[in-house]
């Protein structure tokens, strides 16, 4: 009960074939997001696509990643 913590991560992903997406994503508690980073390990990202076709960049969600969890907890 009562205020909730969250972390948000956002950023930009630029392919050198597709272009440049802009990316979110959010959890609830206090995370360290450096699991996210694009390494050299093949994963499966599971993506939605959100915002508006209007925007300058296409914005995805970032709801799951293959074999990645956060387990980096920064506490309250």
């Amino acid at each position: 009960m009562g205020a909730q913590r969250y972390t948000w991560v956002e950023f930009d992903y630029t392919d050198a074939t597709n272009g440049t997406y802009h990316l979110t994503w959010m959890m609830r508690g206090e995370h360290d997001p450096s699991f996210l980073r694009f390494d050299d390990h093949h994963r499966l990202y599971q993506l939605e696509l959100s915002g508006d076709t209007n925007d300058t960049l296409p914005r995805l969600f970032i709801h799951g990643i293959e074999g990645i969890r956060p387990e980096h907890y920064v506490g309250d």
